[in-house]
């Protein structure tokens, strides 16, 4: 249970406090639950996020698309120097509805990459599969299984 925790704290960058809030978040959202699967959800929810985050800075912007850069405001500093501290906001979730799990199986091409991936051990493809399944419960199979080629390729790298 602590390596789950110091992984939040990982995730929300050193910072104790958004880590307790979120996990706080989970628990108000999703009643009766194990204290376990709340830390899974709130680790599967920001690995989600960065995972998007990062998928989306990767995609290529062409020139007629692309948002001149406008520089973002600084904040006053105060009279040390130092920028004044804000107090950490709660999580939200996204606005944005999420999408229906598709029943449809994932790609041929995708199974055979995963399959690759761990060796032809599909017991281990199921397991990672049914691990990402239960932590983005609404996502569709294709995007489970492209999720867990993601997290792989990461790792390796």
């Amino acid at each position: 249970m602590d390596a789950l925790l110091n992984r939040i704290v990982l995730l929300c960058q050193g910072d104790k406090q958004q880590a307790k809030l979120l996990v706080e978040a989970a628990q108000s959202r999703y009643p009766d639950n194990t204290a376990i699967w709340y830390l899974q959800k709130v680790i599967g929810d920001l690995e989600q996020q960065q995972a998007e985050y990062f998928r989306q800075r990767r995609l290529p912007t062409t020139p007629s698309t692309a948002k001149p850069s406008t520089p973002k405001p600084v904040p006053a500093q105060s009279a040390k120097g130092r920028r004044p501290m804000t107090p950490p906001q709660p999580w939200r979730p996204p606005t944005a509805v999420a999408p229906t799990k598709s029943v449809q199986p994932p790609s041929k091409q995708v199974q055979q990459k995963l399959l690759t991936l761990v060796n032809g051990d599909s017991q281990t493809a199921n397991r990672l599969v049914e691990h990402t399944r239960k932590t983005n419960p609404l996502q569709a199979e294709q995007w489970v299984w492209e999720k867990v080629i993601f997290d792989l390729e990461r790792d390796r790298h």
